[in-house]
């Protein structure tokens, strides 16, 4: 039986968690995984949180079942863990230097200039949401991207596939979906 160490070092780019004695080897999921996932996550939940669980490479899936009877709550745990993977370090949105109107989000050193969505493109955004939330989030984000160019977000979001949900939030955010409405009295 391999130990945690072993798995981790078998598996490039895996990472090795320990805590209180538990020690867990996960990998981040693959772009598609990741969308089916977001996509699960809406309609099953305990589909999905499985789908998620496929990228703990230790312990073995039975030792995991096992620890999970005895610390349900560690499933959320392990849940973050492999979504912290997939998120990209996104920085608030500000005022684009490069693009009049619009504003900038940079993310892991890359500077994405996005212009607010149309009506239209909002509520092909909320159609498609109903059918894969992944699919109209790239949608969107694509028909809002005015630099950098496609290949390089695609590369972007290969690399942390929770980019183009990180963004949508952004284009949401410039969209309105941020306001709160006070009473006046």
């Amino acid at each position: 039986m391999l130990t945690a160490t072993e798995v981790q070092q078998k598996n490039p780019g895996s990472r090795l968690y320990e805590a209180a004695g538990i020690e867990i080897v996960i990998r981040s999921p693959e772009s598609q995984h990741w969308d089916l996932y977001i996509d699960a996550r809406r309609q099953k939940p305990a589909d999905a949180r499985k789908m998620l669980m496929a990228n703990v490479l230790f312990p073995s899936r039975d030792d995991l079942d096992r620890l999970l009877e005895r610390k349900p709550a560690l499933q959320t745990k392990l849940e973050n863990l492999i979504i912290n993977l997939v998120a990209p370090e996104l920085k608030p949105l500000i005022d684009s230097d490069d693009h009049v109107g619009a504003q900038m989000a940079e993310c892991d050193g890359v500077r994405f200039h996005l212009r607010s969505p149309t009506r239209k493109e909002f509520d092909a955004f909320e159609d498609g949401s109903k059918i894969s939330y992944s699919n109209a989030a790239t949608r969107l984000v694509t028909a809002c991207l005015l630099s950098p160019d496609l290949p390089t977000f695609d590369a972007a979001n290969e690399a942390k596939p929770g980019l183009k949900i990180a963004l949508c939030g952004h284009l949401l955010q410039m969209a309105g979906a941020d306001l709160e409405f006070t009473e006046k009295k």
